[in-house]
């Protein structure tokens, strides 16, 4: 009987310890809960590329879209963030779709926070690299 005793403090004992330790490191991990709801929220803004500080783009909410280089508009169209299952080329599953003068481009979004928008372009694989433009957030919305 002491022995069943035992065993079983042990078994609950490493059970609480393992419960512990992964929620111990979920909540370390630094990573949200990344989803199309979070997404959708966090990437409305302006945004400037850090590969050509001369371009950038304008998410808006309720899903407007424009892209301007030295300040003039290029273009204009909508956006939406939707999610794939299982997708093998992106770990996230958030994908963002951008409509233009009809035509659709897809990108994978790899980051999406108050400060730094990455987007991976699906037809060419491309990693596109952008920082937020500061209090830009309410001027979009």
């Amino acid at each position: 009987m002491r022995k069943t005793i035992t065993i079983l403090i042990v078994v609950f004992a490493l059970g609480a310890l393992v419960f512990y330790y992964s929620n111990y490191l979920s909540s370390n991990s630094g990573e949200e809960n990344f989803n199309v709801a979070t997404a959708t929220v966090s990437i409305v803004g302006t945004w400037k590329s850090t590969d050509d500080t001369k371009a950038s783009i304008i998410f808006k909410d309720g899903g407007s879209y424009s892209d301007t280089y030295e300040g003039e508009g290029i273009s204009e169209g909508n956006w939406i963030v939707y999610e794939k299952e299982e997708a093998e080329y992106d770990p996230s599953g958030v994908f963002l779709r951008i409509i233009v003068d009809g035509g659709e481009f897809e990108y994978a979004i790899l980051t999406s926070n108050e400060e730094t928008l990455t987007l991976s372009y699906l037809a060419r694989g491309n990693t596109l690299n952008y920082t937020r433009i500061k209090d830009s957030f309410e001027f979009v919305r």
